[in-house]
């Protein structure tokens, strides 16, 4: 060969990707690879086998390099994944038990509260928004990551019930708010939740000093 390498024979393959509806609120991406000069497919639901499927082939070929090249789809969908779980959430204004894991955990991250289990959680958000207040969120910003998602919000209300021990004073309050989600397997798995509680009770009449205790 004279010391000169040949051209390299090309690989060519087709992909295909879908949204597969498992249920009402459930679906999962699946997927086809064939290579089309030896007319070999198979049918994918998940990324590992995927790339496999290429590095045994690509691998035989001396072309492994190229597997660095490969877009990271399982990423996309990852995210995409994420979205989806936490947009239904959002949209049932904390109410959708189905979206919670059975083993769910939220933490009020200041003082370490933990609730556990769907009824646990919807209890404390329940209580929240419509017995101790009349209270809703006003958006600010959400991202969206692989199997986690951040959220921030004003907690704006009125204080119609008991807090802390406080009757109600009928005030208007505002808030900031943030929580950090954990989903897996389509479900909510933890939520650490950042309310400013020493600037709630503030303006609810509380005097700093004790407010901060």
């Amino acid at each position: 060969m004279n010391g000169h390498l040949e051209p390299s024979r090309p690989h060519v393959f087709t992909l295909h990707l879908w949204r597969e509806n498992l249920s009402a609120a459930q679906y999962e991406w699946r997927g086809r690879i064939r290579r089309l000069d030896e007319g070999e497919a198979i049918y994918f639901r998940d990324w590992p086998t995927l790339v496999h499927f290429l590095q045994d082939h690509l691998n035989a070929a001396g072309s492994n390099h190229l597997i660095s090249r490969i877009p990271d789809w399982r990423s996309e969908m990852a995210i995409e994944s994420t979205r989806a779980v936490m947009i239904r959430y959002f949209n049932s204004e904390h109410a959708d038990a189905s979206v919670l894991a059975d083993d769910v955990v939220f933490t009020v991250m200041r003082t370490g509260q933990e609730h556990r289990g769907p009824e646990a959680v919807l209890g404390m958000l329940h209580y929240l928004y419509h017995v101790a207040l009349d209270a809703t969120t006003v958006f600010r910003s959400v991202v969206y990551a692989e199997q986690q998602a951040v959220g921030e919000w004003d907690f704006v209300g009125k204080h119609i019930g008991e807090f802390a021990g406080i009757p109600a004073t009928g005030k208007d309050v505002r808030v900031p708010l943030c929580v950090v989600y954990d989903p897996e397997n389509d479900k909510i798995k933890h939520g650490r939740v950042y309310f400013e509680t020493p600037m709630l009770l503030r303006q609810l009449g509380v005097p700093p000093a004790a407010a901060t205790q």
